[in-house]
């Protein structure tokens, strides 16, 4: 299995409150091999994390694989849209939209509400077709990918969490399932405890879970098998100030440490003011961030 390892920490830089164990057992999950004197963890993948003095880090290669990448250089530009437009009838929804996302960005997308965010997001998670203009992925047409392939490596998270099954684990083996995969259960623990959940929590039924909770199994299942770029429509809405910078939190950790593209929309003016690249959207048409 390839694996992306962020940082190596001595146990003595970790706060004495902090439990040793829990940091045992993420550098088995990370790097599968047994514990050694100097655990492997991912910095924001902890916690502990944030009270880790920056000069004790030290960053190493290589990164996890992501669905469809085979190692090797990927192009700069993922996506392409040149000229994308969107009619319902007689109603036009999105216009000659021009638009280049590179590998690893993160890319805000804001405008008021009627303006199209979530007609282009989902033309680019190919839940929607196009009626006008090219889309591109890597280099190569829409078009040509099989769509099932395609939203494996362009996954999509709607703004009110949707889970099925029964139960926390019925979400997290569905990416296995549907790849023909034996479930990595060691992984979905280690997630859960990621997210302040407990590995009981695997058979905890969904609808006992807190709408938090429910937002962050959700994305867990979207990122079981790494995507390439992950869309995100409006997913804090209606958190908590804390759930809410928890799930940014875990976003953060997904785009820069394991270099995943994020496309998100948001309303939320500390979001916006917060964009390394914002991308705006007026009655359909792009006023602001394109290139």
């Amino acid at each position: 299995m390839e694996v992306a390892v962020s940082a190596v920490l001595d146990p003595d830089d970790f706060p004495r409150s902090y439990s040793a164990g829990r940091v045992w057992k993420l550098a088995c999950f990370w790097r599968g091999s047994k514990p050694s004197r100097k655990p492997v963890l991912w910095l924001e993948a902890f916690p502990i994390a944030a009270g880790i003095p920056g000069s004790r880090r030290r960053q190493f290669l290589p990164k996890m694989l992501h669905e469809g990448q085979r190692g090797g250089q990927e192009p700069m530009s993922l996506l392409e849209l040149r000229g994308v437009g969107y009619r319902a009838g007689e109603t036009t929804i999105l216009e000659d939209i021009d638009l280049t996302i590179n590998a690893g960005e993160w890319v805000t997308i804001a405008g008021p509400s009627g303006s199209g965010k979530s007609t282009l997001v989902r033309i680019i998670a190919s839940l929607l077709s196009r009626t006008s203009g090219e889309l591109n992925f890597a280099g190569k047409s829409i078009d040509t990918y099989d769509p099932i392939a395609y939203r494996r490596r362009v996954s999509y998270s709607l703004q009110q969490p949707t889970l099925f099954g029964e139960t926390v684990r019925d979400n997290l083996s569905f990416p296995y399932q549907i790849r023909q995969l034996p479930f990595d259960e060691q992984r979905a623990v280690a997630a859960l405890d990621y997210v302040g959940l407990v590995a009981s929590d695997l058979d905890k039924a969904v609808i006992d879970l807190s709408g938090g909770q429910r937002q962050r199994v959700a994305l867990l299942r979207n990122v079981m098998i790494y995507p390439e770029a992950l869309i995100l429509d409006e997913v804090t809405a209606g958190l908590d100030a804390e759930n809410k910078a928890f799930v940014w939190s875990m976003i953060r950790h997904f785009n820069s440490d394991d270099g995943i593209t994020i496309i998100a929309i948001t309303h939320d003016q500390s979001e916006i003011d917060a964009a390394t690249r914002l991308v705006t959207l007026t009655d359909g048409r792009i006023t602001g961030g394109t290139r």
